[in-house]
C-alpha cells in the first residue's frame, strides 16, 4: 500500500509544481500551492513507514489535497485541471478500497442479550482468549480507557482530520441535531472520513448502498451528495430524535449504529474500543461472519472521542457528563447559520434576546413575559421549572442546571449565550438548508424533516409556547389548534428557501386549507386514489399535504399533516399537534406518523 500512495505523489507532484511556475508571479494562487507542495512533501516521508491506517489516512489527505488544488487553478487557463481531476478519481477509488479493508462490517445479525452497553455477558457467552470482561458498564469503560502507545499517531490525524472539516459536520449538526463530532467520529468509522461514499457504509455516492443497510437512501436519484447520504444515515437510526448527547447516550447510539453482535460474542466492541487497552482481538470479518483471532485495524469511535477530549477539541462537563464542543457565545459557534427571520413571521420576535434577567421581584407585565419565555424553554429543553412569570429560586436553579450542561458558568442569569443555547433548537428548525432542493416538494420534506428534529411542542397549557406562536403568527391559547399552522409556516420557509411565493394563502383552519386547494384544482380525494391503490405513491409525492375528513361529516375535515413518504397502502407523514396519551403525557408535539388511506384526502402544493 505505501508504493501505491507514493505513485499517487509520483503523478500529483509534478502537475501542481508545473502550475506553482506558471502561477509564481500570481500573489493569491502561489501561497496556496506552495502549502499543498510542503503537504506532499510531508506525506512522501510519511509514505515509506505507513501501515494500512495510516494509509488509508494519508490517501484521504491526498484526496483533500487534490480538491483544494482543482478549486486553486479551476477558473486560471491551463492544462492543469483536467488530469487532476482524473487523479482525484483514481484517489478516491483507492481510498475506498483501503477504507473498505480497514471498516468494521456490520455485526446487527447478532442481537444482543445483554442488558446494556458494556453489560454483563450472559452465561452462555464465553470471552475470547486474552479478551478483558465486559462487566464494566460503558461510561466506567470508557473513564478508564487507555489509549495504545503505537496507536497513538494513527488516532490523533483521525481526530485531526474530523476538526479540518468541522465545517461540513456542523452543517449535519444544523440538519440533524446530531453533534458535529459524532458525525465526523462516524463518518472515520465507516469511511475514513471520506466524503465519496455513504455514512451508512462507505459504499460509493454514485449508487444506492450495497452493503448493511442496502438501498439506501431509498428516495432521489444516484449521484448523492455525502449531505443527502449522512441525514439519510443519521435519521434512518432515529439520531435527530435524541434529546441530550449524555456520554452513556453518546457510547450507546455509537454501537448501535454498527450493531450490538459483540455483546453476545463476550468481546468490547472494537467499534468504539479498538486502539485502546480494552480491546485486543475478535472482529467481524464480513456482515454475519465473526473471526474470534482477527484484530482490528480500524481506530474505534470511544476512543477517538477519548483523545478528542484530552485534547480540549470536545469538552465532558457535569454530573450527567454532557459532551460538548467549547462554550458558545455567537451563532456560529453553535454551528448555527443566521436565517433571514423577516420573512418567516414571527420568527424573529420570538428569538429575539429578552434582555439580560436575574432573580427579582415579579415586577411589571412586560418582565413577566419575558421571564415566561425563559422558563418556557428551559421546560422544551428538559430543565422543568413553574411558567408563572416569577424569576424565583426554582427558575434560577433550573437555568444553573441548563448553563452547566451546555458548559456555560452556571451563574442562573440569562445572558445573551445563554440564550442562543435554550433557543438553539427553533435557530435549526428555521436556518436556511444546507442542501439547496430540486423542486418545492423536496424543500417541503427537507423543511418538515429540520423542524421534527427541533422536537416542537406545547409548553404552559393546551396550544401555548413559543413553538405554537411560531407557526400561529404570535397567537397561542385553547383556540389556536396549529396543525394548519405547522404545515403552512413550513411550506412558506421552503417557498422562501427556492426564492418563490408561498403557492397558497396561509390558513391555520384545515377547511380553509381545503376550500381554497379545492377552487385551485389541487384538491385530490381519497376516492379518486381508491381505485388502482398502486398508482397512490405516484400520485402523492412527497411534500403533499394531506388532510383528515372527519368520519361523520365527508365536508369537515379536522387535522392536516406533510407527506413524507407514500406507499400502496400508507403514507408517513410529519405534522404537529399530535398527542398519545398512552405513549407520551407530554402536551401535543410535532411528530411522525404512519397513516393509513382511509379518511384521508390530499392538497397537491402546485
Amino acid at each position: 500500500m505505501a508504493n501505491e500512495v507514493l505513485l499517487f505523489l509520483d503523478q500529483i507532484e509534478p502537475i501542481i509544481k508545473k502550475a506553482y511556475k506558471a502561477y509564481k508571479d500570481d500573489p493569491e494562487i502561489r501561497p496556496k500551492l506552495d502549502k499543498l507542495i510542503d503537504r506532499l512533501v510531508q506525506i512522501e516521508a510519511d509514505a515509506h513507514l505507513a501501515e494500512l491506517l495510516k494509509q488509508a489516512v494519508l490517501l484521504n489527505t491526498l484526496s483533500d489535497i487534490l480538491e483544494e488544488a482543482i478549486n486553486t487553478v479551476r477558473h486560471q487557463i491551463g492544462n492543469f485541471l483536467l488530469p487532476l481531476q482524473k487523479l482525484k478519481s483514481e484517489v478516491d477509488a483507492a481510498a475506498g478500497k483501503t477504507n473498505s479493508d480497514i471498516r468494521l462490517p456490520s455485526a446487527e445479525d447478532e442481537p444482543a442479550t445483554l442488558p446494556g452497553p458494556g453489560g454483563a455477558a450472559s452465561p452462555a457467552a464465553q470471552p475470547a482468549a486474552e479478551q478483558p470482561a465486559v462487566a464494566t458498564p460503558a461510561v466506567s469503560m470508557f473513564d478508564n480507557c487507555k489509549i495504545r502507545d503505537e496507536w497513538l499517531g494513527s488516532i490523533d490525524k483521525v481526530a485531526d482530520r474530523i476538526v479540518a472539516h468541522t465545517q461540513r459536520y456542523r452543517a449535519i449538526e444544523q440538519a440533524t441535531n446530531v453533534p458535529w463530532w459524532f458525525v465526523g467520529i462516524l463518518h472515520s468509522l465507516e469511511n475514513g472520513n471520506n466524503f465519496s461514499g455513504h455514512l451508512h457504509n462507505g459504499d460509493a455516492l454514485s449508487a444506492r448502498t450495497v452493503q448493511v443497510p442496502k438501498g439506501r437512501p431509498e428516495t432521489g436519484q444516484p449521484p448523492f451528495t455525502w449531505e443527502e447520504s449522512a441525514v439519510d444515515a443519521l435519521t434512518l437510526k432515529d439520531l435527530q430524535l435524541v434529546p441530550r448527547w449524555t456520554l452513556d447516550v453518546v457510547l450507546e447510539k455509537m454501537e448501535r449504529y454498527n450493531g450490538l453482535g459483540y455483546r453476545n460474542r463476550g468481546v468490547p466492541s472494537p467499534y468504539l474500543w479498538s486502539g485502546s487497552t480494552h480491546y485486543v482481538k475478535g472482529k467481524y470479518t464480513s456482515d454475519g461472519h465473526y473471526d474470534p483471532n482477527a484484530p482490528s485495524k480500524q481506530v474505534g469511535g470511544a476512543v477517538v472521542l477519548k483523545r478528542m477530549i484530552d485534547r480540549k477539541l470536545v469538552k465532558l462537563t457535569g454530573r450527567a457528563k454532557h459532551v460538548a464542543a467549547t462554550p458558545a457565545a455567537s451563532l456560529g459557534q453553535l454551528g448555527l447559520v443566521s436565517a433571514d427571520l423577516t420573512s418567516l413571521g414571527h420568527a424573529r420576535k420570538e428569538l429575539a434576546f429578552p434582555g439580560k434577567l436575574r432573580a427579582g421581584p415579579k415586577g411589571n407585565a412586560q418582565r413577566q413575559a419575558k421571564v415566561r419565555q425563559v422558563q418556557e424553554w428551559l421546560s422544551l429543553v428538559e430543565f422543568p421549572t413553574p411558567i408563572d412569570g416569577d424569576y424565583g429560586s426554582a427558575t434560577t436553579m433550573a437555568l444553573k442546571k441548563f448553563q452547566n450542561s451546555v458548559t456555560l458558568e452556571p451563574t442562573g442569569e440569562l445572558d445573551e449565550a445563554t440564550w442562543l443555547h435554550l433557543t438553539a433548537p427553533m435557530r435549526r428548525a428555521v436556518a436556511p438548508l444546507t442542501l439547496q432542493p430540486d423542486s418545492l416538494n423536496a424543500a417541503v420534506v427537507k423543511i418538515a424533516r429540520q423542524h421534527l428534529a427541533a422536537r416542537p411542542a406545547e409548553v404552559g397549557g393546551e396550544n401555548r409556547g413559543p413553538w405554537v406562536r411560531l407557526y400561529m403568527e404570535g397567537q397561542q391559547g385553547e383556540a389556536q389548534k396549529w396543525c394548519a399552522g405547522f404545515v403552512c409556516f413550513i411550506v412558506a420557509q421552503a417557498a422562501m428557501e427556492l426564492g418563490v411565493e408561498m403557492p397558497f394563502p396561509r390558513r391555520v383552519g384545515v377547511d380553509d386549507l381545503v376550500s381554497d386547494g379545492d377552487q385551485a384544482g389541487r384538491f385530490v380525494s381519497e376516492s379518486q386514489l381508491s381505485s388502482v391503490p398502486q398508482l397512490r405513491p405516484s400520485r402523492i409525492a412527497p411534500g403533499t399535504i394531506y388532510v383528515l375528513r372527519s368520519a361523520s361529516n365527508n365536508e369537515d375535515w379536522t387535522h392536516t399533516g406533510i407527506v413524507v413518504n407514500a406507499g400502496v397502502e400508507e403514507f408517513e407523514s410529519i405534522e404537529g399537534n399530535t398527542s398519545n396519551p398512552n405513549v407520551d403525557q407530554r402536551s401535543a408535539y410535532a411528530s411522525k406518523q404512519h397513516r393509513s388511506y382511509q379518511l384521508k384526502d390530499f392538497l397537491l402544493l402546485l
